[in-house]
This record gives structure tokens, C-alpha cells and sequence, in this order.
């Protein structure tokens, strides 16, 4: 698989086989993620992989708890999702890691500037990497958005988090459970508008 061709037909895969990932899979999704662009080549961005089915089911059960006791949003661009994710919590059917074997998150520096340019390449790496090797993979921020909430917080010491750093992103990683193409549709015109400039004479 080239990478235009990884490009283009990976998609997000929200259902996972209950089949472990090869180590040396693993491994090289990790490294494809530290291999990524940084700026000034800091590479800072930290990795956490969890293997653990009970420490990811104790991450999302945090999650849970907190989106339970919250109220729809307005709306905004990511209410949609997030009210879903509520109604969900409420019911005791929440989930955010979807079953998948893995679960990866990523920390930077506070006080770095380019700290979530930085963890989204080092994450798109990691999704592009996986796809080619055949292994599923969801970008996930439940707990960027809810890593101030003391119980989440402390979970996240419990991972090794430096206090100087803060969650940029998680990764979900797996076996799909079902193989599908994805559909490609037009974008529209105010989707990732694209603006060629010409050379001013």
C-alpha cells in the first residue's frame, strides 16, 4: 500500500476483533508516531499505550461518570457529538474506545506552543501506519476535553502524566471487526477550502 493509496482509503473503525495486536505491529505504529514532524524537531510529544482491557474500561468508565452527570450543550461544532456521548453516559452505555485492544494517548509540554501540531502528526502517523498494516484506528478526545476533572486527572497521574503536561489526543487501535471501503464523498465548497495564489506581478 503507497501512501496516497493509505491516504485515501483509511477510515475510522469503531468496532474491533477481541484479538490482541503483535508486538512488533504495535511497535511500529509507535515508531511511525515518533518519527513524525515536530517543531524545531523537538520531539516532545510523550506516549502512553495502554493494553490493559481493565485500564482502558476504567478510562472510560471515568468518562462515563463525568458526561453523566452533564447537560446537552448549545449548539457548537462538536455538541452534536458530545450530546450523543451524553445521552449515552446516561444510560450506561458508554463507550469511547469502542472494545479496541489499545489505547494510546498523547501528552506534550503545557507552556509548548506547538504542542497539539506536534501530537496530531505524530497521531496521523500512528492511523496511516496502522492502516497500512491492516490494523483499525479512531482518533479519540474524550479525555483532552475532560482531563481537568479530578477524577480523571488523578487516573492520568496514575499513568505516569507529568504535571507539566497535558493530554493532546488518544488513539484507539485494533483489528476491525468490519471491513469496509469508505465512501469518499465531493467535498463542498466551504470544506477545507483550498485558495491557489497566483504570483503577483
Amino acid at each position: 500500500m503507497d501512501v496516497y493509496e493509505a491516504i485515501m482509503t483509511r477510515h475510522s473503525t469503531r468496532r474491533y476483533l477481541e484479538k490482541k495486536i503483535e508486538e512488533s505491529v504495535l511497535l511500529t505504529i509507535i515508531e511511525a508516531g515518533r518519527t513524525a514532524p515536530s517543531g524545531c524537531n523537538n520531539r516532545m510529544t510523550e506516549l502512553f499505550v495502554l493494553t490493559d482491557p481493565k485500564e482502558i474500561g476504567k478510562a472510560e468508565k471515568l468518562v462515563s461518570n463525568v458526561l453523566a452527570g452533564r447537560e446537552p450543550e448549545e449548539m457548537s461544532y462538536t455538541s452534536s457529538s458530545m450530546n450523543a456521548a451524553i445521552r449515552q453516559a446516561k444510560e450506561g452505555r458508554y463507550q469511547f474506545a469502542y472494545g479496541a485492544p489499545v489505547l494510546v494517548v498523547t501528552a506534550n509540554k503545557k507552556r509548548y506552543g506547538n504542542a497539539l501540531p506536534d501530537s496530531a502528526c505524530v497521531i496521523e502517523n500512528m492511523m496511516l501506519m496502522a492502516h497500512a498494516l491492516q490494523v483499525g484506528s479512531c482518533w479519540v478526545n474524550q479525555l483532552r476535553w475532560l482531563q481537568e476533572e479530578p477524577a480523571v486527572a488523578a487516573w492520568l497521574y496514575t499513568l505516569g502524566l507529568p504535571e507539566d503536561e497535558f493530554v493532546t489526543g488518544s488513539v484507539a487501535f485494533g483489528y476491525p471487526a468490519v471491513v469496509k471501503e469508505p465512501v469518499r464523498k465531493v467535498l463542498r465548497p466551504f470544506e477545507n477550502p483550498v485558495h491557489m495564489l497566483k504570483t503577483r506581478g
